[in-house]
């Protein structure tokens, strides 16, 4: 099936775009010393957040996730869920991998926000795309 050139379009902007959204979770998820303030520790977590976790991201989602979205997308079963639990699942092995144990929970969440945003912004072309293909499921 041929795919417009909308969605490959959105996609490579999600791709750009979307692991941004790790900036505030890491922020949010850092602990400092008792010496920061609550202003410091979350201007200290988005910076470490844009230096460390974007450049991680866009490496997870490059070498993993595009290609996952590609597979799903070949076999005709890109949906909400698929993408979010592909998302979800490359985050918490690369947190395994990365972190250990500890840091599945945390890259987990960061791999479900960001292939949520992803389909959020790629999810009216799939539609548009997928209307031609009768009994295509493209999830809510």
């Amino acid at each position: 099936m041929r795919r417009s050139e909308g969605l490959k379009s959105s996609a490579r902007r999600a791709a750009i775009v979307a692991p941004w959204t790790v900036v505030p979770i890491v922020a949010l998820a850092l602990k400092g010393g008792p010496h920061l303030g609550r202003v410091e520790l979350f201007v200290s977590g988005l910076f470490v957040g844009a230096l460390v976790a974007v450049p991680l991201t866009y490496l997870a989602v490059l070498l993993l996730g595009y290609p996952a979205y590609r597979l799903l997308l070949a076999y005709d079963r890109l949906c909400v869920w698929t993408l979010i639990g592909a998302g979800t699942t490359i985050g918490a092995l690369c947190g395994w991998l990365l972190v250990g144990r500890d840091g599945v929970l945390l890259c987990g969440g960061c791999g479900c926000i960001v292939a949520s945003t992803a389909w959020l912004m790629i999810r009216r072309d799939v539609e548009s795309s997928a209307l031609g293909a009768p009994g295509a499921d493209v999830g809510a």
